[in-house]
């Protein structure tokens, strides 16, 4: 689980680790830095294209390694009262 804060790693480290946990059998690479803002602060609005592009490609790699990947949204600031915009929300970052 990439859920630490601090510095954000750089996609290049975040795949060395990826390597080295898919080298000792992990099989799950769960995708949650408390320093990517569009999964916690600004969870409602979607990432750049490139920004896009990297999760994707980091995807494929997890995929080619036999790593399943998976992504956490934080939705801060919408928990009391989860009312329907914030649901609408959450389900259009979900399909994104």
């Amino acid at each position: 689980i990439e859920g630490r804060f601090g510095r954000t790693w750089t996609w290049t480290e975040r795949t060395t680790v990826l390597r080295l946990l898919a080298a000792e059998g992990f099989g799950f690479y769960h995708y949650a830095p408390k320093g990517d803002v569009h999964l916690r602060r600004d969870w409602r609005s979607r990432p750049s294209a490139e920004e896009e592009s990297h999760i994707a490609t980091f995807a494929g790699e997890c995929h080619d390694l036999g790593v399943r990947f998976g992504m956490a949204i934080t939705p801060i600031g919408v928990t009391h009262p989860f009312d329907a915009q914030a649901q609408q929300d959450l389900g259009r970052r979900l399909a994104e």
